[in-house]
């Protein structure tokens, strides 16, 4: 009989687990949305123009991409961002921002990869969803 309950423990186990993974999922997935809502109800003709200062300026910020030029780095988690980054920008609190000639990519999530996307004009765009010419929002799918 005693051998019976053992049997069934990695069974028990596994079930817990499984619990775990998704609930987590449910957890991750809740806390994107929330990020998504947030990011489309910014004021994206401002968040754009700030962005394409920020290209016109990049040699002006801190490079946390130690080794690489032409890719600025800014990275919150290294050195809090400094005051010259917006403060529309700041204030959605992003994992990092890389800067680089033709654009910036806000990134605020791993999982889910969320990212804003804003391009200097007349550059070849891309994303997942439009939302003004110039500044897309993305998930990694594009």
């Amino acid at each position: 009989m005693r051998l019976l309950h053992i049997a069934k423990l990695p069974i028990l186990v596994g079930g817990v687990l499984l619990s775990i993974c998704v609930l987590g999922a449910v957890l991750i997935r809740s806390w994107g949305t929330d990020k998504k809502r947030m990011l489309l109800n910014l004021n994206h003709a401002e968040i754009l123009s700030v962005c394409r200062n920020m290209i016109s300026n990049r040699r002006n910020y801190r490079n946390d991409n130690h080794g690489r030029s032409d890719v600025i780095l800014l990275n919150p988690h290294i050195a809090p961002l400094e005051e010259s980054v917006p403060y529309i920008i700041r204030e959605t609190k992003p994992s990092y921002i890389s800067i680089s000639a033709d654009q910036v990519q806000i990134c605020y999530s791993a999982l889910p990869r969320i990212y804003l996307v804003a391009f200097a004009e007349g550059t070849r765009q891309h994303g997942v969803t439009q939302l003004v010419d110039g500044l897309w929002l993305s998930d990694g799918k594009d």
